[in-house]
C-alpha cells in the first residue's frame, strides 16, 4: 500500500520554542482558529506525492548519495493570513524571506526526484502554516514581524496520515546538509 510522503525542513528546537511562544500569544486573540503543534511545523521541499515502499526506498538512496547541500541560515518575514494574493484567506502562515540556499535545495530535489506528480515550484510559497479556520468571514487579524532565524541543518522525509482529526506526521528518514 502507498504511502502519503513529502520531505519537509523541520525546525531547530530553539526556533520551535520561539515559535511556540508567539503562537501562545496568538492563539488567544484567536481560540476559533484551529491553531498546529510544533510536531507539524516545518517549511515543504517537495509537497505530499503516494508513493510504495520501493519508491521510498529509491527516494532516501537518491538523496542519500547526492546531497551536497550545506547547512544555511533561513529567516523568515511575518505572520500572515494565507495564502497571499488569494481572496479567501483561510490559514495563517508564517513566511519566510526568500532564500537563495533554500530555493536551490529545493531545486536540487525537484531535479533529482523529477518523476514525482507533485513538486513545488512557487518562489514566494516559503512558509509554514501554523493555524486553519473556516466559516468566518474576514477575522481581525494584523500581520505580525517575527525577526527571528533558524540553521537549516538537515532536511527529513515524512509520511503523513490523514484522519478526521488532522494529519499526523511520521519521520521515515532523515538527511544532514553538509
Amino acid at each position: 500500500m502507498d504511502k502519503r510522503v513529502f520531505i519537509a525542513l523541520p525546525f531547530s528546537d530553539e526556533f520551535k520554542k520561539q515559535l511556540t511562544e508567539e503562537v501562545f500569544k496568538l492563539r488567544a486573540g484567536f481560540p476559533e482558529f484551529r491553531w498546529f503543534g510544533p510536531e507539524k511545523w516545518h517549511i515543504t521541499l517537495v509537497p505530499p506525492n503516494n508513493l510504495s515502499d520501493t519508491e521510498i526506498g529509491k527516494m532516501k538512496l537518491l538523496i542519500e548519495s547526492g546531497i551536497t547541500s550545506k547547512k544555511f541560515r533561513i529567516a523568515p518575514d511575518r505572520i500572515i493570513l494565507g495564502p497571499p494574493g488569494n481572496a479567501e484567506k483561510k490559514m495563517v502562515w508564517l513566511l519566510f524571506k526568500n532564500s537563495p540556499e533554500f530555493l536551490g535545495l529545493r531545486g536540487w530535489l525537484n531535479s533529482l526526484l523529477g518523476n514525482l506528480e507533485n513538486l513545488e515550484t512557487r518562489p514566494e510559497n516559503i512558509h509554514v502554516t501554523l493555524a486553519k479556520f473556516s466559516g468566518l468571514d474576514k477575522p481581525d487579524f494584523k500581520e505580525k514581524s517575527f525577526p527571528r532565524e533558524f540553521v537549516a541543518e538537515k532536511i527529513e522525509i515524512w509520511e503523513s496520515r490523514i484522519f478526521s482529526s488532522g494529519s499526523v506526521y511520521n519521520s521515515l528518514a532523515r538527511f544532514k546538509l553538509l
